[in-house]
């Protein structure tokens, strides 16, 4: 069992990663410990259909942050149709309906930024949970450098996280210290977890809308780069985010996303083909 980790939201999470979880969460824990308590205002912007269930342990995570400053929630609702909407309001958070006859990857993103009122805001979805109490806090005190446009950080287990997916988080081992991200790739600024400049992303046109299927984020973070602006990798900005994919499926998703380099147009039968991690309905 992990010892008991004060700045962690789900410590029990990181049980089931081999070898390497104690050690991952120790890290996480001490990174925590020494965040810069920056006072501001954050936005959080998170897409949603039919995730009732996985956002009220989402807003959960989001009410119990220590942040030194308001928090503003937008939901981007694709017209779910359970009570996905009901339990955004219930936590105070403002919703957004994108139909779904107008649904992309990139037309979400937008929107769920054109919709935050602060200039820092925190990107993630419906199914994924904070790590630290001090997630917001971290991104937003980083964001204070004029220079650095984004900060995110990578994908870690969750509670429904499979064998093969637990085995692929000892790469996180990897990915505990803060670091400059110098270019891009799979993972870096996915919208996942991370946070933007609101201002930065408006000056470089904002989420590329051609990449309906996926691949805008990437897009963004290759323009923050080009353009001279920093990227910060900070793992506490990472999010608990699986899918229960066994090793087929998982070897399926991670080709569907290396085809999200080039723009594609949205297809929804063709992408859950790919993205095994998709449900048809979504």
């Amino acid at each position: 069992m992990i010892g008991v980790m004060n700045h962690l939201l789900h410590p029990d999470y990181f049980e089931h990663i081999p070898l390497v979880g104690n050690t991952i969460a120790q890290r996480l824990n001490g990174l925590s410990e020494v965040v810069i308590e920056t006072q501001g205002n954050v936005s959080v912007a998170i897409r949603t259909l039919n995730e009732a269930t996985a956002l009220e342990a989402l807003l959960n995570d989001i009410q119990r942050q220590k942040f030194n400053g308001n928090i503003d929630i937008v939901v981007v609702d694709n017209e779910s149709t359970d009570n996905t909407v009901e339990v955004a309001k219930k936590f105070g958070a403002r919703v957004v309906t994108l139909p779904r006859d107008s649904f992309t990857y990139p037309r979400s993103m937008n929107l769920g930024m054109e919709s935050a009122k602060y200039n820092h805001v925190f990107l993630t979805v419906g199914h994924a949970q904070l790590v630290s109490i001090n997630s917001l806090q971290a991104a937003f005190s980083i964001l204070q450098d004029p220079d650095i446009a984004g900060v995110f950080g990578h994908a870690l287990p969750s509670k429904n996280a499979s064998l093969t997916e637990n085995f692929i988080a000892i790469g996180n081992l990897h990915f505990t210290k803060s670091r400059e991200a110098k270019k891009t790739g799979l993972g870096v600024m996915a919208a996942t977890g991370c946070m933007i400049d609101k201002m930065t992303w408006e000056k470089l046109g904002k989420f590329d809308e051609r990449y309906e299927q996926g691949g805008e984020d990437g897009a963004l973070a290759a323009e923050i780069l080009k353009n001279g602006y920093k990227i910060i990798d900070q793992p506490l900005i990472g999010t608990h985010h699986t899918h229960g994919l066994g090793f087929k499926n998982t070897l399926k998703q991670w080709y569907g996303w290396t085809k999200l380099s080039k723009p594609s147009s949205f297809d929804r039968d063709e992408l859950v083909q790919r993205r095994p991690d998709i449900n048809s309905d979504k």
